[in-house]
């Protein structure tokens, strides 16, 4: 049996958000969504089934990360993301 682990810089630079995955997102195609997106989970799920994401490795500047922001919550998978530190 092998044991999950999350990388350990997960609270360092870089550019973050939380996001709501719909409920009737299938485990694939959430994969998928974090795949094509170059994304990876670093927390969650929390209250509300929150998870928190690394969508760059820098701090990207604001509007740079508001813009991947608003393309990324058009995916079908999203119910809801929003920029996080």
């Amino acid at each position: 049996m092998k044991t999950a682990t999350v990388p350990g810089d997960v609270s360092g630079a870089g550019s973050y958000a939380l996001v709501r995955f719909q409920p009737q997102a299938t485990a694939t195609e959430i994969a998928n969504f974090l795949e094509t997106n170059k994304l990876s989970i670093v927390g969650g799920p929390s209250a509300g089934t929150l998870y928190r994401v690394r969508i760059a490795s820098t701090k990207l500047p604001k509007a740079d990360l508001t813009g991947i922001v608003k393309t990324l919550q058009g995916d079908k998978v999203v119910g809801f993301i929003a920029v996080t530190e």
